[in-house]
């Protein structure tokens, strides 16, 4: 995830969960819109606890396919770190209407 705020809080949000996130900056500090100190301590607090790492200077790439079964996949890289969000299917409301017994 990016280094922003909204990465920072996602990756919060993971880490609760117990998935390990990575958050990817381009620029030289986690929080690149804060002052030094303030993005140095932000930095520290989301990293400390070790189910979050920070990557700065990353440069990243991402590709997504989209098969004809209407799935969705997402495959990206930051530097040494690579992800694979999950295969997300096409929802399918007709067949859970034919098992509650309704007509789609």
């Amino acid at each position: 995830m990016g280094g922003g705020p909204v990465g920072g809080e996602l990756a919060q949000v993971f880490a609760r969960f117990g998935v390990a996130t990575t958050l990817a900056e381009a620029g030289p500090q986690l929080a690149g819109r804060e002052q030094g100190q303030v993005a140095e301590r932000l930095a520290r607090v989301l990293t400390d606890d070790g189910s979050i790492s920070g990557r700065t200077r990353a440069s990243t790439w991402s590709a997504s396919s989209w098969p004809p079964d209407g799935s969705h996949q997402h495959i990206w890289a930051a530097g040494d770190v690579t992800g694979i969000a999950p295969r997300f299917r096409k929802p399918d409301a007709q067949s859970h209407r034919r098992r509650l017994g309704r007509r789609a």
